[in-house]
């Protein structure tokens, strides 16, 4: 996470708590939270959406539980 510092501190010192990382325009996750959306599709189904565990997120332990126990 050191390279990533002088990002995460000029974010906070403008008043924000967090970074949305993107990576070639897609969400990857957050500096310290994960990213879900909870949505219904066009189909009308309820889905929870997340960033692949493409071995650019970190895959922990909060992420894998919800995606566990989602619907």
């Amino acid at each position: 996470m050191g390279p990533l510092m002088a990002t995460i501190k000029k974010v906070k010192s403008n008043g924000y708590d967090d970074v949305l990382w993107l990576l070639d325009g897609y969400i990857k996750e957050l500096n310290i939270m994960n990213v879900f959306v909870f949505w219904k599709s066009r189909y009308g189904n309820l889905e929870i959406i997340t960033p692949p565990d493409d071995g650019c997120i970190f895959n922990g332990l909060t992420r894998r539980t919800i995606l566990d126990i989602a619907p």
